[in-house]
């Protein structure tokens, strides 16, 4: 059985931040997807330092 979160309809941005390593195209998973994509390289994924799924997001200072 699967549980449906009340409130995701509500949600407007979900970014799991996974995939391949130093990708800049983010998957939207919110009910209404949205494409994300980055510029200049960063922010990106790493493979290298997460702590669930298979990436964590990567900003590079303060302008990220």
């Amino acid at each position: 059985m699967a549980i449906i979160e009340q409130y995701f309809s509500s949600v407007g941005l979900l970014l799991h931040f996974d995939g391949t390593d130093n990708t800049t195209t983010f998957t939207d998973s919110s009910s209404a997807p949205k494409s994300i994509t980055t510029t200049a390289g960063r922010p990106a994924l790493d493979t290298e330092a997460y702590k669930f799924g298979t990436a964590s997001c990567k900003f590079g200072g303060l302008t990220d």
